[in-house]
Parts: structure tokens; sequence; C-alpha cells
């Protein structure tokens, strides 16, 4: 019931650029592979969903809402997301260790949510945040990245995060 298995759909973006529905399928075909459990199928669809219409130019609480709403109304992603939503005022750190630290859909999608919220303008206080709140930070971290640089784009990544990565220059000339 890992969120990580959820979190690692963003690759599928530069494949169906243009097709949301095949892109949906492939998060869910792709999530299932390694985490085949309804929650964490449901959540990459979420999460492929949002991200998708942030990239069409959706604010990422306006996607967030307009993907619950049209797609996941009386399901356990609707409630997690409520809570999430519900604590973005609160402080990151205590909200995360409430909702728990572990990597579970149930603990980590609230946390999700509460980073994009609480951080919609800020993608390195979102990101360094989650982080400082500890407990599976990469399950959170995977989603929040992908949601607020659809928003920002490439260039909200400080520049020093991309130093000496090994691949620095495919990135850049891919975008």
């Amino acid at each position: 019931d890992e969120l990580a298995g959820a979190a690692r759909i963003a690759p599928l973006f530069s494949v169906y650029t243009d097709d949301l529905e095949k892109l949906v399928a492939a998060a869910r075909k792709q999530t299932a592979f390694t985490h085949n459990h309804a929650d964490v199928i449901a959540a990459a669809e979420f999460l492929a969903r949002t991200t998708a219409a942030v990239l069409a130019g959706a604010e990422p609480l306006e996607a967030v809402d307009t993907v619950v709403k049209g797609h996941f109304k009386g399901s356990t992603i609707e409630t997690l997301v409520e809570d999430g939503l519900d604590s973005r005022e609160m402080d990151t750190r205590q909200v995360i260790a409430d909702f728990g630290q572990a990597c579970s859909v149930e603990s980590a999608l609230p946390g999700v949510v509460h980073l994009v919220a609480r951080y919609t303008g800020d993608f390195k206080g979102a990101l360094v945040e989650n982080v400082m709140a500890g407990g599976d930070s990469a399950a959170r971290g995977m989603p929040v990245a992908m949601i607020l640089c659809a928003y920002h784009g490439m260039g909200a990544i400080p520049g020093k995060w991309m130093e000496g990565l090994a691949t620095k220059t495919q990135i850049e000339n891919n975008l």
C-alpha cells in the first residue's frame, strides 16, 4: 500500500504528452506491476490527472479539486486529499508526523497534498520541508516535485541541485 509505487510516474508524461487517458492507463498499469493495491493504483491515477491538469494550465489546488470532484468523489482518495487540504495552514513537520511518516498511501498522500497546498509558490520550500519532516520523504517528494515543477517549470529547481548530476546535460537537452 506504498505511495512510492504511484510516485514514479513522471517519465510517462514524456511518452503520453497528448493523450490523458493513455497516460492514466499507463500510470495505473505501471503502478500495478509493483504495487498492485487498489489505493496505490487510484493514487497513481490521481497524481497523473492532477499533474496533467497543471501542465494544461490549472493552478495546483484547482487541479486537485477538479480531479477529485470528477474522478474520486466518495472514495478513499477524496478523504485523504481533504485531510491534506485541511492541514495546509498547520506546521508541516507536525502535520506529517500526525499523518504518519511511513510510505503508505494513507499516510503519505495527505502529506503530498499538504505540501502542494502549503507551498504552491515555493518549490524549494516544499521539498526542503518534506525532507525535514522525516520518514519516507522520497515517496512524498516525487509527486510534490512533479506537480510543482509542472506548475513552475524546470527553472524552479535550484541550479545548485542540478550541479553534479551525471545526467544534467541530458536533462537540460530534453527540456
